[in-house]
């Protein structure tokens, strides 16, 4: 799931308050979602910021059985 700012916010130090905040709360939402109706069993929350100009947040759940080679980083691709 890709959470994003309405605004186009170049990097992490031009969010408001209140954009962080409603990213954080996304973050923190997006888990469960994730858990309770896929049933994913780890999820990763990414934001990287070097390859696209604004402000965008993965959340990549993580199936069941998946190897350990599409751990972490790798879990998208």
């Amino acid at each position: 799931m890709l959470i994003e700012t309405k605004r186009h916010v170049p990097d992490l130090t031009g969010l408001a308050d209140e954009e962080a905040a409603a990213i954080g709360r996304w973050i923190g939402r997006l888990p469960w979602a994730l858990t309770d109706t896929l049933g994913v069993e780890h999820v990763y929350a990414f934001a990287i910021g070097d390859s696209v100009p604004h402000v965008h947040g993965h959340v990549i759940g993580r199936y069941p059985g998946a190897p350990r080679d599409y751990w972490g980083l790798k879990v998208d691709v």
